[in-house]
């Protein structure tokens, strides 16, 4: 995906304060720490998400996280899957997002 500079900044600054949420703490603390390296718009699944690369520059490690349209049964599936997985997963849903 392409964005104009001047709407890029906004975008990399809100989507590390998200990701600090899902993270960390969420305070701004660290944000000066983190660097957007990829935003990829999936064409996979039936939601399209954005895939969103968030790279850690202190010790170079990433994480991906990403931002799709929300509905009940998605919603439904997260939850379920957050309570089976052995693995720890996190989401936030905000209107329909």
């Amino acid at each position: 995906c392409y964005y104009p500079d001047y709407e890029r900044d906004d975008i990399d600054n809100s989507l590390k304060q998200v990701y600090t949420i899902l993270h960390s703490d969420g305070s701004d603390d660290s944000l000066e720490f983190l660097n957007v390296d990829a935003i990829d718009y999936c064409t996979f699944g039936n939601s399209k998400p954005f895939r969103i690369k968030v790279r850690n520059i202190l010790n170079d490690s990433f994480t991906y996280f990403y931002v799709k349209k929300a509905d009940a049964s998605r919603i439904y599936g997260l939850e379920f899957e957050h309570i089976l997985s052995p693995h720890r997963i996190n989401f936030l849903v905000y209107r329909d997002t």
